[in-house]
């Protein structure tokens, strides 16, 4: 039973990267995309627990994200974002190497952090990791991708009135970054 549901929860992130993909690659199919409250407490909770059944071996650490506020995005994207950049800081970090997330919190925003101890990035590739087909496999390396999941996560996060970024970890490693807008204030909502 528990294989039916990891092949039925795979196929249909499968079918959610796939059908993001087709309506984001063409501008004159573009349509807005409705923006509600999102708990990102959730979304955390729930690309983890998608992350450790795919990779076993992981181990993720999650800082800050049960006290977030709500946030202005689209539930799907970014729990589609959260979980390449996992499935990405998982593949370079290595076999049982650590990833953490981070939640911090802005003015008028939030933002997410995924933090992995893996090779990092050269920095003369840094500029194109957001491109299509770019992969940041070094010389003799071989790792699985199309070099897709970058580009369709900064489309998914641009559609929200976010972004996704990168950084060098000190100490070793990458840091993936991502914003969404923090949903507006309930009461003053009610008072507009």
């Amino acid at each position: 039973v528990t294989a039916l549901a990891d092949i039925e929860d795979e196929a249909q992130r499968m079918h959610g990267v796939v059908g993001n993909m087709l309506r984001l690659s063409r501008p004159e199919h573009r349509q807005p995309i409705e923006l509600e409250p999102v708990l990102l407490s959730r979304v955390i909770a729930e690309a983890v627990r998608r992350h450790t059944a795919r990779f076993p071996q992981s181990r993720v650490k999650v800082r800050d994200a049960e006290t977030a506020p709500p946030v202005l995005g689209n539930e799907d994207y970014l729990l589609q974002v959260l979980e390449n950049l996992l499935s990405n800081a998982a593949k370079y970090a290595g076999v049982g190497g650590s990833i953490e997330v981070d939640v911090t919190m802005r003015s008028n925003n939030a933002q997410v952090a995924v933090l992995d101890r893996g090779p990092g990035i050269v920095h003369e590739r840094r500029k194109h990791i957001f491109e299509p087909f770019v992969r940041l496999n070094r010389p003799g390396e071989e790792r699985d991708g199309l070099g897709l999941g970058l580009p369709i996560c900064r489309l998914l996060m641009r559609a929200q009135d976010g972004d996704v970024t990168v950084t060098d970890r000190p100490g070793g490693g990458s840091i993936f970054s991502f914003t969404v807008p923090l949903a507006p204030d309930p009461e003053a909502l009610s008072v507009m």
